[in-house]
């Protein structure tokens, strides 16, 4: 296993990248974390020998990723280096590759990508180790490959369900740091259904549960639940359960007062 240290100032990325991604399946292990480079060069000048690939943010607070592989390269330290960039740190990524940094990857980040970044990685160290190359099947039937598409399906949903009033696809995916086209191919495959069905279904579950409480009026349900236009709620609503929000609520209190009456 090589061990992969991960820096960036984003939490969520910076999680994402450590608890999600499969490195095990590309014969890495997470050797540590930090939210700027002057963390993570204090931990590689102390554990030198703990870390051999280093997977770098360029822009953060305290020091940047080009300064910590600039500070490492003085200190002696070379190791394998990946840069994590936006569109308008081209130039920053460019004096990286001078100094040796094997590659760079744009932000966001795709699943495809990060794997073929570093199988390319795994196969360059094998090759200077002399040992022989880790096979990697990158196939929709792999395992892990679907554990992590799972993991991410799982954060979309867990997003979407505490911010279904105000979230949207596009929303939904910067949280979880994916572009939108991939996260709607990945959720469609791994729930069945669409990201948009999905958010409508919440959207709609969540109305009808308002609509049982008597206090609420149509149009502040409508609202709560994300929908500027009574009207689209309206039709949106009676095309998910087949009936009127009135009628659903004159349904429910009915079937509440039979009930009532057989006890």
């Amino acid at each position: 296993m090589y061990r992969v240290f991960v820096v960036d100032d984003e939490q969520e990325i910076r999680k994402g990248l450590v608890n999600f991604f499969p490195w095990n399946m590309l014969g890495y292990e997470v050797a540590g974390q930090a939210e700027n480079g002057k963390q993570a060069f204090d931990f590689i000048m102390k554990n030198p020998d703990r870390v051999d690939v280093l997977f770098t943010d360029i822009k953060m607070p305290v020091m940047s990723g080009i300064e910590l592989v600039r500070q490492l390269i003085q200190a002696g330290i070379h190791l394998k280096v990946v840069l994590l960039s936006a569109y308008s740190d081209f130039e920053y990524a460019r004096d990286g590759l001078k100094m040796g940094v094997v590659d760079y990857i744009l932000k966001p980040t795709e699943y495809n990508n990060l794997i073929q970044t570093f199988q390319r990685l795994a196969r360059l160290l094998d090759e200077e180790r002399g040992k022989s190359p880790v096979v990697f099947e990158d196939n929709d039937n792999d395992e892990s490959a679907l554990s992590y598409h799972g993991k991410l399906v799982r954060s979309a949903k867990q997003y979407v369900k505490f911010n279904y009033a105000n979230t949207s696809l596009e929303l939904t995916a910067e949280h979880i740091h994916l572009s939108p086209s991939y996260l709607s191919t990945i959720f469609r495959e791994e729930a069945g259904i669409t990201f948009s069905d999905y958010l409508i279904s919440q959207k709609m579950e969540n109305a009808a549960r308002m609509m049982q409480d008597i206090s609420y009026k149509t149009y502040e349900i409508s609202e709560q639940v994300g929908y500027r236009s009574s009207k689209n709620f309206s039709r949106t609503f009676k095309k998910y359960f087949g009936v009127t929000p009135r009628e659903y609520r004159d349904n429910h209190h009915r079937v509440e007062k039979n009930d009532d009456h057989d006890n």
